[in-house]
């Protein structure tokens, strides 16, 4: 009996024994297979090879309090994160003198940019139209104290700094630019960065960086060209800059800041400058427009005042990209050197271009220069340009030359720029949470295109099926102008124009 007694204890021994086993690891023993993998880097070390800087379990205390202040070696949380960058493109800050705010349009502040280390000294003011009334990421303009080359682009003082707020995908611009710069008849493109900006530690969003259009002898070369033809229009035969478009402030004067022509209204010139009205440099701008403009009504001699090559990849880009709003109402570039003709460009301002603004003609069928519904120049000189057999001639020969290019040249514009812009566009829209909004006038559907694939998957699609329809059009000669169909837009799209941007202010 005793050694009955015996056995039950031994076998009760060995079964609490058991059970121990099952038991937390002491707290000197770490389980280095329970680290999380996500928090390792591509080029870390495996995880069965534990960082010699990691405290053992026994350092922690439940006593003490949790915090999430980064450590001193790390940048605090308002400090951009130059030393490792997310994505692949550049960091751009700006620094104001005393931090002081960007309030004006018209008055700059004092500061310094830091790219990749090397400072530069700057002033700074805001710019745009909508993208400065309207939006609440701004858009700016800097002025370098000496002119510098940035991201290899030519040496200047006057850059850009675009918010692209309404475009989703980021990217508009990026693509657009692209396309035009394929087409040599535009003599000169504005070259668009990617960049994150940070403004005295407050970081801003993605933005692009690009040249001013402006002229000088790496942009619009007013110069004398040898083997330019002179127009029949005599005076001064000066070079000149002019902006089709309205400006909000409003404080411009007639015949001197700008003036009209019958089919297209409010044409600025931006160079020369015009320091008092009715100068002979603004009479002679004014009046070879003018002439021009009846030669196209007349449909007599306009070969002689317009550059055909220009026209015609001006209309070819802003014709595939369906850029409503560059087309004669605002952002809308012409430009003539000393002895030559009247060309069209450079581009600008894409950001509610590729079907992104509820003005276009809904179904995107049709040209955005003369048939929308709601352009908001009905009839302008194009109008005519497209009923003249030599223009349209000129547009088929010049479309069957490039249009397997341009289509590729776009569609990879898509993919790259979105690509690089992986991380980027995520903290983009944490900043600004706009996904799944209405912005302004922006006509991609935000309820369906509710996320940034989905947005970057719609310009694709819209680059392919106007790509199609452009060359559908074309290439079998119905290129004149037809009568636009009318395409109210539906009472809640309509809604949404009332109140633009309501969600960031």
């Amino acid at each position: 009996m005793k050694r009955i007694f015996a056995l039950l204890l031994a076998t009760m021994a060995l079964l609490l024994v058991s059970c121990d086993t099952t038991a937390d690891p002491p707290a000197t023993d770490p389980v280095i297979t329970e680290a999380p993998r996500t928090e390792l880097p591509a080029t870390a070390a495996p995880v069965t090879e534990p960082p010699v800087t990691e405290p053992p379990v026994t350092e922690l205390s439940i006593t003490e309090p949790l915090t999430t202040t980064p450590p001193e070696t790390e940048p605090a949380e308002t400090e951009p994160a130059t030393t490792e960058p997310k994505t692949t493109i550049p960091v751009v800050e700006i620094f104001t003198a005393d931090n002081q705010p960007i309030l004006s349009k018209t008055d700059y502040v004092q500061g310094t940019m830091l790219i990749d280390g090397q400072r530069y000294p700057m002033k700074i003011r805001g710019r745009g139209n909508a993208s400065w009334h309207q939006f609440e990421k701004k858009a700016y303009r800097i002025k370098l104290d000496d002119g510098e080359s940035l991201f290899g682009l030519p040496k200047d003082k006057d850059w850009v700094l675009v918010s692209s707020h309404p475009d989703k995908t980021l990217i508009r611009n990026s693509v657009a630019h692209a396309i035009a710069a394929s087409l040599d008849g535009l003599e000169y493109t504005p070259t668009h960065v990617l960049i994150n900006l940070y403004i005295n530690g407050d970081y801003r969003g993605v933005y692009t960086i690009a040249d001013k259009i402006e002229a000088n002898s790496d942009k619009l070369d007013f110069s004398r060209k040898e083997g330019d033809t002179p127009s029949p229009f005599g005076g001064l035969d000066i070079g000149f800059l002019c902006e089709i478009g309205w400006d909000f402030d409003g404080e411009n004067v007639y015949n001197k800041d700008y003036f009209d022509a019958e089919k297209v209204l409010r044409i600025y010139v931006k160079e020369p400058e015009i320091p008092v009205p009715n100068t002979p440099e603004l009479t002679y701008t004014r009046e070879y427009i003018y002439a021009m403009e009846r030669a196209i009504l007349e449909g007599n001699g306009w070969q002689d005042y317009i550059d055909i090559d220009s026209w015609v990849d001006w209309f070819i880009v802003t014709e595939l990209t369906f850029n409503t709003e560059s087309a004669f109402y605002r952002s809308c570039y012409l430009w003539k050197r000393e002895g030559g003709k009247l060309m069209m460009g450079p581009v600008w301002d894409f950001d509610m271009a590729f079907g992104n603004h509820m003005g276009d003609l809904s179904g995107y069928d049709g040209w955005c220069t003369t048939e929308s519904t709601y352009v908001y120049i009905m009839e302008n000189w194009m109008n005519y340009l497209l009923t003249y057999e030599e223009f349209t001639d000129a547009v088929k020969s010049r479309w069957a030359e490039k249009k397997d290019e341009l289509l590729a040249v776009a569609l990879d514009a898509v993919d790259y720029y979105s690509a690089s812009l992986e991380g980027s566009w995520q903290q983009n829209f944490e900043r600004w949470d706009v996904l799944g909004r209405y912005v302004g006038v922006g006509a991609v559907n935000p309820y369906i295109y509710d996320t940034y694939e989905k947005q970057v998957q719609y310009l694709r699609d819209f680059i392919d099926q106007r790509w199609a329809y452009m060359d559908e059009r074309i290439t079998n000669g119905d290129i004149t102008p037809h009568r636009p169909v009318v395409n109210l837009p539906e009472e809640t799209e309509m809604a949404a124009t009332e109140n633009v941007e309501s969600e960031t202010e």
